[in-house]
């Protein structure tokens, strides 16, 4: 099964949309901090994701930022950080 790896940070200005589009990056994956998500998916799921995301920003004033990064990424954190298992965990 293919998948894909990416991080999702956001700026949302209204709260309504800010709150609907975490919801809908729950199904997704996981927040990593307050305005970021990292998922780890199928690529259909992949595809579906970045159609409701576009479905729930307001292109005038959001600013949504998807990165699909690759096996090789590396990882440096400091802190408090959930961590996204990309050798077991799925949402498919």
């Amino acid at each position: 099964m293919d998948k894909v790896y990416s991080l999702i940070i956001y700026d949302i200005v209204d709260d309504k949309r800010r709150n609907r589009f975490a919801k809908t990056m729950n199904k997704y994956g996981i927040r990593v901090q307050k305005s970021a998500f990292e998922s780890w998916v199928t690529g259909s799921r992949y595809r579906k994701m970045l159609i409701e995301i576009q479905k729930i920003a307001d292109k005038n004033v959001d600013s949504i930022r998807v990165y699909k990064l690759n096996r090789e990424v590396d990882q440096v954190m400091v802190g408090k950080n959930p961590i996204l298992d990309r050798g077991t965990q799925c949402w498919v």
